[in-house]
């Protein structure tokens, strides 16, 4: 509980102090503090700390069938690790045939400036290195199994696979 007007009681003060917070604002009343769900808090049958329950789906589907993947592994961007960016899902030489896919999840709408101008830097970046990468986003996740299996049996090589 909070007093005299404060946002934090004092121990989400010391949790969240110095830190920029992702809000989402609820009927004008109540706040979710976002950003505390991107820091990785769900397990996965293969280990995997994933930041969303979303991701935890995906990670789960690509583990159940067998799919290597890594989850943020870092993409190099031009040598420099401080301008690396980190897909959600990395499946390298995906079904023995040499191609390396990413597998994006946006999960965010578009009212949120810092995640749209982000997953269009991401997008950017991915056309230039002429990446394979399939986009996912919430209607996907409505029958996983399905979605999943349709966007990994049929995707364009070289492309963003973004049928949203």
């Amino acid at each position: 509980p909070t007093t005299n007007g404060f946002f934090f009681c004092p121990e989400c003060y010391r949790k969240f102090k110095d830190k920029r917070l992702l809000l989402e604002i609820i009927n004008c009343t109540e706040i979710d503090i976002l950003d505390d769900s991107y820091e990785g808090k769900y397990t996965c049958h293969d280990g995997h700390v994933v930041k969303s329950k979303a991701e935890v789906i995906i990670d789960n589907y690509l583990f159940d069938h067998g799919i290597p993947h890594a989850y943020e592994k870092a993409l190099d961007v031009d040598g420099n690790p401080e301008h690396d960016i980190h897909p959600d899902f990395f499946l390298p030489s995906y079904n023995g045939i040499g191609n390396d896919l990413y597998l994006e999840f946006w999960g965010l709408g578009e009212n949120n400036i810092k995640y749209t101008k982000s997953k269009k830097y991401k997008i950017d970046i991915y056309k230039k290195m002429k990446l394979t990468v399939i986009c996912l986003f919430e209607k996907d996740l409505q029958d996983s199994e399905t979605s999943l299996k349709r966007h990994l049996d049929h995707y364009k090589v070289g492309i963003i696979n973004n049928d949203n």
